[in-house]
C-alpha cells in the first residue's frame, strides 16, 4: 500500500490494516498471501479497506498487488513484483490498484506508429469505433513499452497538437473555435493526469468534444447512421448506453451531441417514432394491444399513456378521430 503523503499518520493506518487482516497483516503496510483461490475475494476486501481509509484519512490510497506465486518460499518474488508495480504506477494504476500483468508481451513486437491521419479521417468520417481502437492501441503501445510517465505524456501531447494543427489548415473556419482547445488550464490538465487510463480518457474526450464543432464546420450530423438505426429498430429495446456501445460512444457524451442534433432527448426521440408507427398500425385496423408489442411496449399502459403524451388522444379515441373523418 502506498499513499503521496509523507505526513500521514502510518501508525494509526496500520492498526486499521490490522483490523481488516488480522491473520496477513506483516509490516510497513505489506499484506501477504499464499492461497491463490482467494484472489478474488481478498481484491473485493481490499476495495473496501481502500475505501475505508480514504474516507477515514481523506487520502489517496494505492495498492500494489504482486505477481501470483505456488508456495510461501517465493512469497519475496510477488513483494518485489509489486514494489516494481509502485514504481510504474503511472502505468499500471486503475482506480487505486496497481495489478501484475498476467501475460507479459514481447516489447519488440511493437513498433511506435503515428496514428495523427488515422484518428483524423476517423473523426471526419464518424468512425467512433475506429477512433476509440487507435487510441486503444496507442495506450496499450506504450503499456507494453513500459515507457516513462514523461515520455508518454509528450506522445499524447503531440497526437493532440498535430490533430489540432491539421484541423485549422484544412478548415479554415476550425479557427473560430480552435481557441477553446489552446487554454493554458487545458495543457496544465494534461500533464497532471495521474494514471495513463486518466491520461487516455481525457484526451478522447477532448477529441470527440472537438469532433462536434467539426460537424458544425461541415454541417453535417454525426448520429445519422445512429437516427437510421434506431428507425430500423424501434422495436427492440433499446438503450442509450447499447447504442453508444455499439457505435463507439461514450455514453454521457452521446446524450449530450443527441440532444444538440436531434432537438430532443433519446427517449422522447424513440417514444415519437414508436408512436408514429403505432399510429399507421391502428389506422390499418392493429388491436391496441398488439400495437404496442409491435412497436415496443411491453405494457399497454403505459404504451397508452405515451400515445397521448404526443397525440393529446388516447388510442382508442384515436382510431374512432379517424374512422370517424373518413
Amino acid at each position: 500500500m502506498y499513499s503521496d503523503n509523507e505526513n500521514v499518520d502510518k501508525y494509526q493506518i496500520s492498526k486499521e490494516l490490522e483490523k481488516f487482516f488480522p491473520y496477513f497483516f506483516h509490516d510497513r503496510w505489506n499484506l501477504r498471501f499464499c492461497d491463490r483461490r482467494t484472489l478474488k475475494r481478498i481484491i473485493r476486501k481490499i476495495t473496501s479497506l481502500r475505501n475505508y481509509l480514504k474516507n477515514k484519512f481523506k487520502e489517496y490510497f494505492i495498492f500494489s498487488v504482486g505477481d501470483k506465486v505456488l508456495s510461501i518460499s517465493q512469497i519475496n518474488y510477488s513483494y518485489e513484483t509489486a514494489l516494481s508495480l509502485l514504481r510504474k504506477r503511472f502505468l499500471w494504476e486503475n482506480k487505486g490498484f496497481l495489478l501484475y500483468p498476467c501475460k507479459k508481451v514481447n516489447a519488440n513486437n511493437f513498433t511506435d506508429i503515428d496514428i495523427t491521419d488515422e484518428v483524423i479521417c476517423a473523426l471526419e468520417s464518424c468512425d467512433f469505433i475506429k477512433f476509440e481502437a487507435l487510441l486503444e492501441e496507442k495506450m496499450r503501445y506504450h503499456m507494453i513499452r513500459e515507457e516513462e510517465e514523461q515520455e508518454i505524456k509528450l506522445s499524447y501531447f503531440e497526437l493532440y497538437i498535430n490533430v489540432i494543427t491539421a484541423f485549422l489548415k484544412k478548415y479554415p473556419k476550425f479557427k473560430e473555435y480552435s481557441s477553446k482547445y489552446l487554454k493554458k488550464r487545458l495543457f496544465e490538465e494534461f500533464y497532471s493526469k495521474r494514471t495513463l487510463l486518466d491520461l487516455h480518457n481525457y484526451i478522447k474526450d477532448l477529441l470527440l468534444e472537438l469532433s462536434k464543432d467539426l460537424f458544425d464546420i461541415l454541417g453535417t450530423s454525426p448520429l445519422r447512421k445512429i437516427a437510421e438505426y434506431i428507425e430500423a429498430n424501434y422495436y427492440k429495446d433499446l438503450r442509450l448506453k447499447e447504442i453508444a456501445k455499439e457505435f463507439g460512444y461514450n455514453p454521457c457524451y452521446l446524450g449530450k451531441i443527441f440532444r444538440k442534433y436531434m432537438g430532443e432527448n433519446f427517449n422522447a426521440y424513440l417514444d415519437k417514432i414508436r408512436v408514429n408507427k403505432a399510429k399507421e398500425l391502428l389506422i390499418s385496423g392493429g388491436k391496441v394491444g398488439e400495437v404496442a408489442e409491435r412497436v415496443g411496449y411491453k405494457d399497454i399502459d403505459y404504451f397508452v399513456m405515451k400515445f397521448k403524451k404526443y397525440t393529446g388522444k388516447t388510442p382508442k379515441n384515436y382510431i374512432k378521430e379517424i374512422t370517424g373523418s373518413l
